[in-house]
């Protein structure tokens, strides 16, 4: 129920600034196309009803990002299609699970909730899902298919040719697993410790179309994305 509610509002949240002005939506045209590389370096999971000390899950994600704004005034749709790698290292006991580069997809939203003297106020929200190379390990064949959805708010401050913005994220990712054994196919799986974190980020435009972006991320995980894309 509280999944629920919480999808429910996020709708709401988002698409609230759009419907009270439909008229302008033509108006508003604007796409681009941004190549991005996000680094997790250290993201606490824990095995399902696992009790025991956090392991440690660090990420490579490369996406190709699509991003439209012209479907509703203050509100902008992403699609992300790329590759992404995954590595567990345990806290005690066996070796590093390494899920090596395999298909990723992603699709966001985010609406403009402010927007005044060169300031603004963003709510997104982001799902990502994932399908890496199995895992072989002498004769068990280990398959993963990790997920993650993220939430986040943000406040950024513009300049004649710099943005800089800082934000809350709310994330949650799984990793279910599963692998033949004697008795039978097993399926685990794992989730997150932590889900809030706090990002800082900016953004250099080098000219009206280009531009290069470096965002850091801290608490929940720790980790950077940067990028570069083109406005069109």
């Amino acid at each position: 129920m509280r999944k629920v509610s919480l999808w429910a509002f996020l709708i709401i949240f988002l698409f609230y600034p759009c419907l009270d002005s439909p008229g302008n939506c033509e108006e508003k045209d604007k796409f681009s196309l941004s190549v991005e590389t996000t680094f997790i370096d250290a993201w606490k999971i824990i095995e399902y009803d696992d009790l025991g000390d956090p392991d440690i899950l660090s990420t490579s994600q490369t996406f190709l990002n699509f991003s439209y704004g012209g479907l509703f005034e203050d509100l902008t749709l992403n699609l992300k299609l790329g590759v992404a790698k995954f590595e567990i290292s345990p806290s005690v006991g066996s070796s590093t699970l390494l899920f090596d580069y395999g298909p990723g997809l992603g699709l966001g939203m985010s609406s403009r909730i402010y927007d005044k003297n060169k300031s603004n106020i963003d709510l997104g929200f982001e799902y990502l899902y994932f399908i890496p190379e199995e895992l072989k390990r002498g004769n068990l064949i280990f398959e993963a298919r990790p997920r993650e959805w993220h939430l986040w708010v943000l406040g950024e401050r513009n300049f004649e040719k710099l943005s800089l913005w800082g934000g809350i994220r709310y994330s949650e990712i799984t990793i279910p697993y599963e692998h033949p054994s004697g008795l039978g196919t097993r399926k685990g799986g794992f989730e997150e410790v932590e889900n809030v974190g706090v990002f800082f980020g900016s953004r250099l435009r080098v000219s009206p179309e280009l531009f290069f972006f470096l965002e850091g991320d801290f608490l929940a995980r720790e980790g950077f994305v940067l990028g570069t894309g083109c406005n069109f």
